[in-house]
C-alpha cells in the first residue's frame, strides 16, 4: 500500500500551478521547513516569478504568505529566516522576497478523542478477560479495543 503524500504533486500541482503557486511541496510540508511554531501562525498563499521570456528560471520569486491576526508582525520578523529555510528546503534560492499578509488561518486538525473511560466494573471485566494474555503491545492493544468496544456500548444511537 502506497501513501497519498508521494502522489500529492502529481495530483495537485497542475491545480496549484493555474492559481500561481508552482510549488505544491512547500503546502504539504509546510509544518516541517518551518517548525512547528512558526508553521501555526501563517500558510503560504501563493509563490510568484519575475517574467522571464524562456520560461526556464524560477529564481528570485516572492513568496506570499498569509498570517493570522495579530501574528502578522512577528512572522515580518522573521522573514530572513523563513527565506532561508524555504531556499535549504527547496535546494536553492526560489526565494528572495516575502510578502506578509494578515488574515484568517483555517484553524488546525482536531486533537484525536481521548481515550473512553470505563467505570470500574466494566475495567475489572475487561482485565479478567485479558489476564490470560502476558503483559506487552498485545495485550495494551486489545485493552485499548475492549475499553473502545465497551465504551460504545454505552452510547445512544444516532451519534
Amino acid at each position: 500500500m502506497e501513501q497519498l503524500g508521494k502522489h500529492f504533486k502529481k495530483i495537485a500541482g497542475a491545480a496549484l500551478t493555474r492559481h500561481g503557486f508552482a510549488y505544491a511541496d512547500l503546502l504539504a510540508h509546510w509544518p516541517d521547513i518551518l517548525g512547528p511554531e512558526l508553521s501555526r501562525h501563517c500558510l503560504p498563499e501563493k509563490l510568484s516569478f519575475p517574467r522571464d521570456p524562456s520560461g526556464t528560471a524560477k529564481t528570485g520569486g516572492t513568496l506570499t504568505l498569509r498570517a493570522r491576526y495579530g501574528r502578522a508582525l512577528d512572522v515580518q520578523y522573521s522573514a530572513p529566516a523563513i527565506i532561508e529555510r524555504v531556499n535549504a528546503y527547496c535546494g536553492y534560492n526560489v526565494v528572495v522576497a516575502l510578502k506578509v499578509l494578515q488574515g484568517a488561518l483555517p484553524e488546525p486538525a482536531a486533537l484525536p478523542p481521548a481515550p473512553p473511560v470505563l467505570g470500574a466494573a466494566q475495567r475489572a471485566k475487561l482485565d479478567q478477560e485479558l489476564a490470560g494474555l502476558g503483559d506487552g503491545r498485545l495485550k495494551d492493544a486489545l485493552s485499548r479495543l475492549g475499553a473502545g468496544a465497551m465504551a460504545s456500548k454505552r452510547r445512544p444511537l444516532g451519534r
